[in-house]
């Protein structure tokens, strides 16, 4: 049950990571193909890394952030390619200091692109200055999904440690 959450908690950051430069780039493929450094067509197989470069180089992570979700993606291959074994021993392989990392990486990266974002005011239909809005106040759907899966983990923990006694 964990490497699954593992590997849903992954692709939730990778596409956190991967799709909204690809849709800030959507109207212009060449650009993004200069300023991300992969084909536009071939996003989906290779742009992780290349994504998270660009969104270092506009201030969204650091290089160890950086570092962390290589690290995070090193753990995802191992459980994928793993998995019947994962799966026979009792999950004690799955890192589980990674979900927590998933969640503060997927909150960075979702509050950089809320501010950079353009909201209109439905009353108004001006504008929305949302530099006034606090970053506690931002919640994305992504993040609602890894509180879900770090829930659930915690959840299958306690009551793992509660039928051992």
């Amino acid at each position: 049950m964990l490497s699954s959450l593992y590997l849903t908690a992954f692709e939730v950051l990778k596409i956190a990571i991967i799709e909204p430069i690809k849709g800030f780039f959507s109207l212009t493929p060449q650009k993004y193909e200069n300023e991300v450094g992969i084909k536009f067509d071939e996003a989906e197989q290779y742009a992780l890394i290349s994504s998270c470069l660009w969104l270092q180089k506009n201030g969204a992570l650091t290089n160890d952030e950086v570092d962390e979700i290589k690290s995070i993606r090193e753990h995802r291959n191992e459980i994928a390619h793993e998995l019947p074994n994962l799966i026979a021993s009792e999950g004690s392989e799955i890192r589980l200091d990674l979900f927590k990392q998933m969640r503060e990486l997927l909150r960075k990266i979702d509050i950089f692109w809320a501010r950079a974002d353009i909201f209109i005011e439905l009353e108004t239909l001006e504008v929305a200055n949302t530099q006034d809005v606090r970053d506690e106040d931002i919640l994305s759907s992504r993040e609602i999904i890894l509180d879900m899966i770090t829930q659930t983990v915690t959840a299958y923990l306690e009551q793992r440690a509660s039928s051992k006694q």
